[in-house]
């Protein structure tokens, strides 16, 4: 999250920058679930809606085992760019 750049914003609506604004001051697994929460789900639910195993979900949250399918399907299900949720190294680790 850290080293957004005007290009990393200029995808994002009005709406999308507004909820990015609010979170920027936490860690990403926050920023993931907040975001979920703000759209009505939760790890869990991404995970049945998905068809994913909950711990994927939950160690690509964590960073603890990235998975570029479970980050484009919480990119999907928070309505967020994937450049946005994670950042350089975890695109580039997986």
């Amino acid at each position: 999250m850290n080293n957004l750049t005007q290009s990393d914003l200029n995808g994002l609506t009005p709406a999308q920058r507004k909820r990015l604004q609010q979170a920027l001051d936490i860690d990403r697994a926050t920023l993931i679930n907040r975001l979920l929460a703000q759209v009505g789900l939760n790890q869990s639910l991404v995970s049945r809606r998905y068809n994913v195993p909950l711990s994927s979900i939950n160690q690509t949250i964590t960073g603890k085992r990235p998975n570029p399918k479970v980050r484009r399907i919480l990119a999907d299900a928070t309505g967020m760019p994937e450049e946005v949720l994670f950042d350089h190294q975890d695109r580039v680790a997986a």
